[in-house]
């Protein structure tokens, strides 16, 4: 069963950053109208919602915020910087306030502190309207076109039990305009049977209304997903022609159905009304009227509907995917080793199920990045004001999609570097200008694929990282010795050393380098890279490498001696032969030709130290990680395998070169590469940012 103050709590905390978002583009558009309708909506979804779950003090404050947005909608109040900031208080109010439905007295103060100040900020010929919660448009103001909506309600059986009733949503409904609402029994209803918990009623409105249909999408967020709810537009001319079939059914007289008409109201009887007609009979009529609309509807395309899937759901189904992938690749073995084509013929069969079963998985758990982007434009205009600062922050590629459990954890590592950014990257605005910079600085906040892998970029025009200052840190601390000759891309990595810092003083929002070693480890727990560039007063530029899941990906197996590994096919490009008899270095790096060029290459044999005999031919797996090429040695490539990724015990956890383990088809276990790691520790060009 559903609990209805948690489904309440989800959606209201959906409204809060839909509120939130529309408040920081109204800072910067003050007449956008899209904007105003979207304030208006979450305040009035919120405030009908929360009278339903019982959450009476959090109607009645957001009834107020939903009056001052109406009033913002008509015209007869502006908004400007003050009151956004007051109604970004009032936002966060909401949000302690949905944790409890009877809130403190302290919380109840701080409330109608915020009502005092919101009665203030509205000009007398509004704040008199303010306790009717109705404001009068004024005589210029555009008329909005009225509608007629017909809406079809059936609630389940069990709404009741549930918590669901249908006089809130009609009360709901009439507060949106003029209504007729008829009701009719389930046709399975029995009086000598009926359970009386069960809901058997359902109801048939007749809305005049000029909110739009947004607004009865709003009446119906909490029931969408339980109920039948069918909702036609239409104009006069179709509501006349559904008034001829009721008068030709014997519903209503030709004489009623004129003086309706006149009225902009469809009925203001029962339809169902004894002597009027049998409800089978409205049943048929409405049924006629729909196949009228079908024509009308056909050219409306119907929204796709969507349900809320708790995430230790989605973490279920793929761990029975993984199981299933597993469980496949044992059939795949047992069908080649026995070579019979009816196993042979199943086992292609459950491939292709288990790939498209997998590939519907991993759509449901990818999530656009953009859902973690929103919450950051608050943090940076509240931190931009804090510090004095005049920030702006850019975004691009929110449409790119990431698993949902990297997005939630990716979180907190783009705070602190968002907030070191504000804090020690971005000038001063009279810095800025005496550098003949804008006084008010840019960070970008970038996502995109690349290559299998999602990358996303942190950057800033602000006063970069002193190069030389961090070496010569690096040297105190006894990181590095002042004779080794670094990059500056190697001379960047040192700040996220545990500890690193260039800072004289420790500031209380953040510091670059404090705290930046949490950020490379919360990022390699993910099994991504960061890396970072930087031009002395120009900016820093911050990139992080990701894979787009950590559950299943496809993989590439490759053995040496009689161990077997997997290279993530998203970094492979291509596989060529080698011979056994180049030597490698003494750090186990070699070079060898490809492509009119030198490749480094690390032999896997002597990188874990594996015994047995070495092919004169070897296979080298020529691997790119960004702007990175390295060649993996290894005796032999197996093939294609998708991957099931199992995490390592704390044992294993900080072997270098290995990202999980998987297992085979054969029961055995094979490890998986982390290429990643591989190129950073061969490659002394692979942390260069272009």
């Amino acid at each position: 069963m559903s609990d209805p103050v948690l489904i309440f709590q989800e959606e209201a905390a959906e409204h809060l950053e839909n509120l939130e978002s529309a408040l920081l583009e109204l800072e910067q558009h003050p007449q956008d109208e899209r904007q105003i309708n979207v304030a208006f909506r979450a305040m009035h979804t919120i405030k009908g919602a929360a009278g339903m779950v019982g959450y009476d003090h959090l109607s009645y404050f957001t009834h107020h915020l939903e009056t001052l947005f109406e009033n913002v909608r008509n015209g007869s109040l502006a908004l400007d910087q003050e009151l956004i900031n007051l109604v970004l208080e009032c936002r966060d109010q909401i949000e302690g306030l949905l944790t409890r439905d009877n809130p403190s007295v302290e919380s109840m103060t701080i409330s109608e502190t915020l009502i005092v100040r919101l009665t203030a900020a509205m000009p007398d010929n509004v704040s008199s309207q303010w306790d009717s919660g109705c404001a009068t448009a004024t005589a210029d103001s555009e008329t909005v076109m009225e509608r007629i909506y017909r809406i079809d309600l059936s609630p389940n059986l069990t709404s009741f039990q549930d918590g669901f009733d249908l006089l809130p949503v009609v009360r709901e409904l009439q507060s949106l305009g003029p209504c007729f609402v008829s009701g009719y029994l389930d046709k399975d209803f029995a009086t000598d049977t009926f359970d009386p918990e069960n809901c058997y009623l359902s109801l048939t409105v007749l809305l005049t209304t000029s909110q739009g249909g947004e607004a009865l999408d709003d009446v119906f967020i909490f029931v969408q997903d339980d109920w039948r709810i069918e909702i036609t537009d239409i104009n006069y001319d179709e509501a006349y022609r559904l008034g001829q079939l009721f008068v030709q059914q014997g519903v209503t007289s030709a004489e009623e159905l004129e003086n309706s008409l006149s009225a902009k109201c469809l009925a203001e009887k029962d339809l169902t009304r004894p002597g009027a007609a049998e409800p089978e009979v409205v049943e048929r009529t409405l049924a006629t009227q729909n196949h009228i609309l079908e024509q009308q509807r056909q050219v409306q395309s119907e929204p796709e509907k969507s349900i809320k899937v708790s995430q230790r759901k989605l973490d279920q189904l793929m761990d029975q995917v993984g199981e299933l992938v597993i469980l496949q690749a044992r059939l795949d073995r047992f069908a080649t080793e026995l070579a019979d084509e009816q196993i042979e013929s199943l086992a292609e069969e459950l491939t292709r199920l288990s790939s498209n079963l997998r590939e519907t998985t991993f759509d449901i758990r990818m999530l656009p990045i953009g859902s973690t982007f929103g919450r950051f434009r608050r943090l940076v205009r509240d931190l931009a004001k804090d510090l004095n600062k005049e920030v702006v922050l850019e975004t691009s590629g929110a449409e790119t999609e990431l698993d949902k459990v990297v997005i939630d954890k990716l979180a907190d590592p783009l705070v602190h570097l968002l907030r070191n950014s504000l804090d020690h990257g971005i000038e001063s605005p009279e810095s800025r200008q005496a550098a003949g910079k804008p006084r008010k600085g840019t960070i970008r906040l970038d996502a995109s694929h690349q290559q299998g892998q999602i990358v996303v970029t942190i950057s800033d025009d602000g006063a970069g990282i002193n190069s030389e200052r961090v070496f010569s840190r690096a040297v105190e601390r006894g990181l590095i010795s002042a004779s080794q000759n670094l990059s500056h891309a190697e001379i960047y990595q040192l700040i996220l050393e545990p500890g690193f810092s260039t800072a004289e003083t420790i500031s209380d929002v953040s510091g670059r380098g404090v705290g930046m070693d949490v950020v490379k480890n919360s990022i390699e727990s993910l099994q991504g890279r960061i890396y970072i560039d930087s031009s002395q007063g120009r900016g820093t530029v911050v990139r992080i490498m990701l894979p787009m899941t950590l559950a299943i990906i496809d993989g590439l197996m490759v053995q040496v001696s009689d161990d077997y590994y997997v290279l993530p096919l998203s970094t492979v490009e291509e596989c060529i032969e080698t011979l056994s008899s180049q030597v490698s270095l003494r750090d186990g790096g070699r070079l060898v030709q490809h492509r009119d060029q030198l490749v480094s290459c690390v032999r896997l044999r002597e990188w874990f130290d594996i015994p047995g005999k070495q092919p004169a031919i070897e296979q080298t797996v020529v691997v790119r990680i960004g702007d990175d090429i390295l060649g993996i040695t290894v005796d032999d490539v197996v093939g294609h395998f998708q991957t099931v990724i199992k995490n390592l015990g704390k044992l294993y956890e900080d072997v270098e070169g290995v990202m999980g383990a998987t297992i085979m088809g054969s029961g055995g276990i094979a490890m998986i590469i982390d290429v990643a790691a591989l190129v950073g520790n061969t490659s002394g060009s692979s942390a260069d940012i272009a």
